[in-house]
């Protein structure tokens, strides 16, 4: 599913989605801002989870130095696949880094495209940094399909993505997230599509292979 915006980047209202997982399933999160009264809601979430988000979600957008959307922000957590689950309380932190990507990209303040075929698993702390939510293995898991590029994951949880079978970008804040679907931090310095040691070449993101990212995949 693309990402669609109601305009470009800086547009306050608009639509945004990206895959994201907890040990229980895989969801698709989608962000909505529309003109109204300042308010955040996340739906599909368990009831007791749903305002430890919006806080972690809030204070880690805020604390990372974006502006909140000064608008009505809705926030739909659905299952991908037949027969998936709502997202229990249990692990239901690992969605944080899609809510937040989703709101930003929302209200403008992330460009959509960034987005394309992005799959992310993550908690976020109040002051912005991404932490390794429970069960990390389980989530990443339970997102990666055949033909997914690469996950990205809290960088501390690199070897734990690793074990389950993840191409995986780690990063340690929020900010390294839009720098990284950007396509600017993470070459030529150590490309995590294509492992440690991999020559510079031109940066990719994950719905866009650089050659030597295409080259690996070929060979797997």
């Amino acid at each position: 599913m693309p990402v669609r915006q109601s305009a470009g980047k800086g547009e306050p209202y608009g639509q945004a989605s990206v895959c994201g997982a907890t040990k229980g399933g895989a969801f698709r999160v989608t962000a909505t801002a529309l003109p109204g009264v300042p308010s955040f809601s996340v739906r599909g979430l368990a009831e007791r989870s749903a305002p430890e988000t919006r806080d972690r979600v809030r204070s880690g957008v805020t604390s990372s130095g974006w502006q909140w959307p000064m608008c009505s922000v809705l926030v739909d957590v659905t299952p991908l696949g037949e027969g998936g689950r709502a997202a229990g309380a249990a692990g239901a932190s690992a969605l944080d880094l899609a809510i937040a990507c989703t709101v930003l990209t929302a209200a403008g303040q992330l460009s959509g495209p960034w987005l394309a075929g992005a799959l992310m698993v993550g908690e976020l702390g109040l002051d912005g940094a991404v932490r390794v939510p429970r069960d990390l293995p389980g989530a990443v898991g339970a997102i990666v399909a055949p033909g997914a590029v690469t996950v990205l994951v809290p960088a501390a949880g690199m070897n734990e993505a690793s074990l389950a079978g993840a191409r995986a970008i780690g990063v340690r804040s929020l900010h390294e997230m839009a720098d990284v679907l950007a396509g600017h931090r993470h070459h030529p310095a150590g490309c995590a599509h294509c492992c440690h040691g991999a020559a510079p070449h031109e940066p990719c993101a994950p719905s866009v292979l650089c050659s030597a990212c295409r080259e690996k995949r070929r060979v797997l």
